[in-house]
């Protein structure tokens, strides 16, 4: 079933099939549920198309712009911004380096694999 232009999967309990969501996490799916009356344990198939409909229209009235594409492009939007004024978190992002004080010494190896691979091409 489609639900906020995301395919979701039946076999699943309603409340963890909605957590697949980008921006829907445990608490706003139990919300979620709570407020439509769903059993959270009830599997998302038997869900009827009527409570799905609710619950779509209840989602976009809660979180407005904070769900799945509107959310994605307002970070990336944000991550844009924070590079163009050239912050030092903004020239540790363009340089895919750890960005919030994490220690480098010894961990992020992945980021420093995605920036040598970067520089690489």
């Amino acid at each position: 079933m489609r639900l906020l232009k995301k395919n979701l999967n039946n076999n699943m309990k309603a409340y963890i099939a909605l957590q697949t969501i980008y921006g829907i996490g445990e608490q706003k799916s139990l919300i979620l549920c709570s407020k439509l009356g769903l059993n959270k344990d009830s599997l998302f198939y038997e869900i009827s198309f009527q409570d799905l409909h609710k619950l779509e229209q209840l989602s976009t009235k809660l979180y407005k712009n904070s769900l799945d594409i509107d959310l994605k492009k307002f970070n990336y939007d944000n991550i844009k911004l924070i590079k163009r004024m050239k912050s030092y978190k903004g020239l540790r992002h363009s340089l895919s380096l750890s960005v919030n004080g994490q220690r480098t010494k010894t961990n992020a190896k992945t980021q420093k694999m995605k920036n040598k691979k970067k520089n690489e091409k």
